[in-house]
């Protein structure tokens, strides 16, 4: 068994160290041509305990990809993940205790045909190791989570359709965290909802977070939900992580493209509406990426450089660092 060690900063509860993740997609006459499209590409990311770390990008950049590989519900390529310092295998061995997954859509991430004090009550049937419960037991520990994410007892005995989008994703935290784990991945988990119904969702996780110490990797497309929840913030683009920051230096954004997400955010002001446009062209396809810097193609303050070389991490303080050209003289560069 391999353990990575620092004798500098603290036990990671998760990281990831070069993960990488690369499909083969077969075309032409009789599916003879074989192209790659590599999703992500070489991801270092610490995760610590009793921290919520959001991984922002657009649609198709790679975040859902990598919470899967996370959970293990994907296979890496390529790349090696710890969890609390000690590296883990494929197939991956650990407790359902340790990370649990909430999907982006809570209709289809819910058995239709399962009553939902069933589908609460799923994981601890089946994982008996969690503590081998009677039906009693079972069933006092189903009505506790459903309080807790503020469900009534009479909830339990409908169905999923029965319910609004809001209160399915109430059912779907109760699940992920009926096994009390220690690391929840939510994947666009309030990307459906409506921004009413998204505040009270947040404010669920927030108020859960405190009580049990939860872990979450926050994945969102919506820069102004991640910024509202989470302590850092990890930036990703086409596949790669870009520039990671804390919610307090997120207001002074290093990379361009970081600053084009930041501009695109709406503010409730009719007579100033933001940039929802990110200069440029359409994002590159990811079976044929740039070369040098990915984001080189749409960036207004590209150099020469970035089309031809890939920068490396420069460290802008304890807490913020960033991948672009713009940085490389100012500051200390680390690889």
């Amino acid at each position: 068994m391999t353990t990575m060690t620092s004798m500098s900063e603290p036990i990671a509860l998760l990281s990831l160290r070069n993960i990488c993740k690369t499909y083969t997609i077969k075309k032409g006459l009789f599916n003879k041509k074989k192209l790659e499209l590599k999703a992500v590409k070489d991801i270092n990311l610490d995760i610590y305990p009793g921290e919520t770390i959001g991984l922002v990008g657009e649609s198709g950049c790679g975040k859902s990809t990598l919470g899967k590989i996370i959970c293990g519900l994907e296979k890496p390529t390529n790349g090696q993940i710890f969890w609390q310092g000690r590296k883990l295998s494929w197939p991956r061995k650990f407790s359902p205790q340790d990370m649990q997954m909430i999907f982006q859509d809570p209709f289809s991430s819910l058995n239709p045909r399962q009553k939902i004090k069933d589908i609460i009550a799923e994981p601890l049937k089946i994982n008996l190791s969690a503590g081998g419960r009677t039906r009693k037991q079972i069933h006092n520990r189903v009505l506790e989570l459903a309080n807790q994410v503020g469900l009534s007892p009479e909830h339990l005995n409908r169905y999923p359709h029965e319910f609004s989008g809001g209160q399915r994703q109430r059912v779907a935290i109760a699940r992920a965290i009926s096994l009390s784990p220690r690391l929840i991945v939510c994947d666009e988990a309030v990307s459906a909802l409506d921004v009413s119904v998204q505040a009270q969702i947040l404010e669920l996780l927030k108020k859960l977070q405190e009580e049990a110490n939860l872990t979450y990797l926050f994945i969102s497309h919506d820069l102004a939900v991640v910024k509202y929840l989470c302590q850092r913030i990890a930036v990703m683009y086409l596949g790669e992580l870009i520039e990671i920051t804390s919610r307090n230096e997120l207001s002074s954004p290093k990379h361009p493209y970081t600053q084009a997400l930041i501009k695109a955010i709406p503010i409730p002001d009719p007579e100033n509406k933001p940039d929802r446009i990110i200069p440029g062209t359409e994002l590159p396809s990811p079976i044929n990426p740039p070369t040098g810097c990915a984001f080189h193609t749409r960036c207004p303050q590209k150099m020469d450089i970035c089309m031809h070389k890939k920068p490396s991490w420069v460290t802008i303080s304890q807490s913020h660092k960033v991948r672009c050209f713009l940085y490389q003289n100012n500051t200390s560069t680390k690889s």
